[in-house]
């Protein structure tokens, strides 16, 4: 999950460490230029937390710029992510 500040990555990661996430590693400073830490949910689904200075991302946290050969591509997946991350209304 890419997040715009290294302090949102920090507040996310202690989040859900207190919700039982255990630690892999805590969020640092990466070779590559970003900021990454790693935990694993209950089912052993290992997940990042990052801030990559080299994106663009709009408001609901995914990426803004695209290569055009695959924008097609990656609009619809992102209409998929964003359905699956709204609540079910009944």
């Amino acid at each position: 999950m890419n997040f715009s500040t290294e302090g949102e990555v920090d507040t996310a990661y202690e989040r859900a460490v207190s919700a039982g996430a255990e630690r892999i590693h805590a969020p640092k400073k990466v070779f590559w230029g970003g900021y990454s830490g790693l935990w694993s949910d209950p089912f052993g689904h290992i997940w990042e937390y990052a801030v990559n200075p080299f994106w663009t991302l709009d408001r609901d946290g995914l990426l803004k710029t695209l290569p055009t050969h695959r924008r097609g591509h990656v609009l619809q997946l992102r209409a998929q992510v964003l359905d699956l991350a709204r609540p079910e209304r009944s």
